[in-house]
């Protein structure tokens, strides 16, 4: 399969740039789907409402060719319903994900320990989206084998992201835009800045990551 040379991994929102395979992110609806578009869809720890009628939904159109990984899920211990509700929808989405053999892309904040605790029950590749979070919290996730995704955090100096980034193997490693402006090419040339690598060689290597996720 031939890629576009650049990869968004997780964005909201509906800007397109023929450059770019996007996967854009769903949580409300799963029903007005454009055929020409890659998704993921899931149903996110803040915007759990009626859990078996989305859950419903969820299965019902997992199996579109267009939909290819479940996420946003996970947990959340500062926003959202109870992380004891959470949990059980994201172990649901888990073992859907399992079923289906499509890849999960996580949302996690500051539950990190009980996250992947629960993904002992995933069969698929994970990716942790818009991670920004110190070295030893990526060394917990990447010794499982999982990916981060890193976003517009790589453009500032300060960010614990700007700081991790280089140490996370390059064959675990994703960009994203998720709800910024920011052009996903300004994040691959941070992210080229701060490895002190060619952009060429890390759009090559996303590419690949991608192959070995999606299994293309």
């Amino acid at each position: 399969m031939l890629l576009q040379p650049y990869i968004d991994i997780h964005k909201h929102g509906t800007e397109h740039d023929n450059d770019v395979l996007t996967i854009y992110s769903k949580y409300d609806t799963f029903q007005t789907l454009l055929p020409e578009k890659q998704y993921s869809i899931g149903i996110h720890p803040w915007y759990i409402q009626d859990f078996e009628s989305q859950f419903n939904d969820l299965k019902e159109s997992i199996n579109q060719p267009n939909i290819i990984a479940i996420g946003e899920c996970g947990l959340d211990a500062l926003r959202g319903v109870s992380l004891e509700l959470q949990a059980e929808t994201f172990r649901m989405q888990i073992l859907l994900a399992n079923e289906c053999n499509k890849p999960l892309i996580i949302h996690c904040v500051r539950a990190f320990p009980q996250t992947l605790s629960l993904l002992k029950q995933a069969k698929v590749p994970v990716i942790f989206h818009g991670f920004n979070k110190k070295l030893s919290v990526a060394e917990d996730i990447l010794k499982q084998g999982y990916y981060l995704s890193f976003g517009a955090d790589l453009l500032k100096e300060h960010a614990a992201a700007y700081a991790v980034f280089s140490a996370v193997p390059v064959k675990q490693i994703f960009f994203e835009t998720d709800d910024s402006m920011v052009d996903i090419k300004e994040i691959y040339k941070a992210g080229g800045r701060i490895r002190k690598t060619a952009e060429d060689a890390i759009i090559l290597q996303v590419q690949e990551n991608f192959k070995t996720v999606f299994n293309i």
